[in-house]
């Protein structure tokens, strides 16, 4: 044999040595495995699949109720300030000094109770969003 003759078949071998190489790579990756499961085990795992989406849905609609409460005790606090104040303004105009301090403590109490309804809405809005986001999933 020829020096060109070696060459060749030492590059065939070498291609053959690396397919062979290459076709046991790929035969030792795992089959995929179907484990079998009884009819009774699939239907009640649809079921409790079923059972946790319907107290998702309920979650979040009481998330959404708690919100709409929450929502709706801010705008009447805000309306019941709008009037305070309105009250105020005529007891300064009049100069009516008790009735001033009175409605004074009065604002201020309110104004703490519309920022704690605020921030109940906020809780409230990231609770409905998380159960929200429960049920989409």
């Amino acid at each position: 044999m020829t020096r060109h003759g070696w060459v060749a078949v030492v590059l065939v071998g070498l291609v053959a040595a690396r397919a062979a190489a290459a076709q046991s790579r790929l035969s030792d990756a795992p089959d995929p495995l179907v484990v079998s499961r009884a009819l009774d085990s699939i239907r009640a795992d649809r079921e409790a699949a079923s059972r946790s989406r319907g107290e998702s849905d309920g979650r979040a609609a009481t998330a959404e109720a708690r919100l709409a409460e929450a929502t709706v005790q801010v705008e009447l606090l805000k309306t019941d300030l709008t009037a305070l104040e309105g009250r105020l303004k005529a007891a300064k105009k009049e100069k009516r000094e008790a009735d001033k301090t009175v409605l004074e403590s009065d604002k201020k109490d309110l104004e703490r109770r519309r920022e704690l309804w605020e921030r109940r809405r906020d809780l409230r809005q990231a609770e409905f969003e998380l159960y929200r986001s429960e049920v989409a999933w």
